[in-house]
């Protein structure tokens, strides 16, 4: 069935969701409607648009659901041509959904599966593992700057982290940037003194 849980926001194509743009000519007065297909907007916290709503919230008088989840899957026979660069179109790996939703309430999507969605059946499982993301949060320099990972480096690099190693390291670090300074100061000061023609 190929059928997934989504665990974040995610923007995906869903069939029958365009975008419609209305025109009226100025010459016939007749309505022209033109339909975009865009991407749909689907945030798992947003209980508007939970598919699979579960248990009731009692606190607001049992009438509001309290969880639910959003469950997408492709359609029966729907085939995502995945493009590999520097291979040709022949070799392309093709994935196929063979066993139609049972669910009426799924979402059905078109495209890949992502990093954010939870396989729910075998079929989305075995997709699902031909498919490999690098997980920028698992990157050991995320968010850092060069001179945050230099520090890092040295640090996470000593075969003994103790108190003293870091110390030096941070004195050797202020020592370098103290003189760093030094030498934007010597060049303010010659510039500064510099007369423009």
């Amino acid at each position: 069935m190929a059928r997934w849980k989504l665990v974040e926001p995610h923007y995906l194509m869903v069939p029958e969701h365009y975008w419609e743009q209305m025109e009226t000519d100025r010459d016939t007065g007749r309505q022209k409607r033109k339909q975009y297909p865009v991407p749909t907007h689907l945030n798992p916290k947003d209980p508007s648009d939970w598919t699979h709503k579960t248990g009731l919230d009692v606190t607001r008088g049992g009438g509001v659901h309290a969880d639910g989840d959003i469950i997408v899957s492709w359609a029966e026979g729907y085939k995502y041509i995945r493009e590999v660069e520097g291979t040709a179109e022949e070799d392309w790996p093709i994935y196929e959904c063979k066993v139609a939703p049972t669910d009426r309430l799924d979402l059905i999507f078109e495209g890949p599966p992502t990093p954010g969605m939870e396989p729910i059946d075998d079929e989305a499982t075995a997709i699902q593992a031909q498919f490999s993301w690098t997980d920028p949060q698992k990157d050991k320099y995320f968010g850092m700057t060069f001179a945050e990972r230099v520090v890092f480096d040295a640090v996470t690099n000593r075969e003994s982290n103790d108190v003293v190693a870091i110390q030096k390291l941070m004195a050797e670090t202020l020592q370098a940037l103290v003189a760093s300074q030094a030498q934007t100061n010597a060049l303010l000061a010659q510039l500064a003194g510099q007369r423009r023609v």
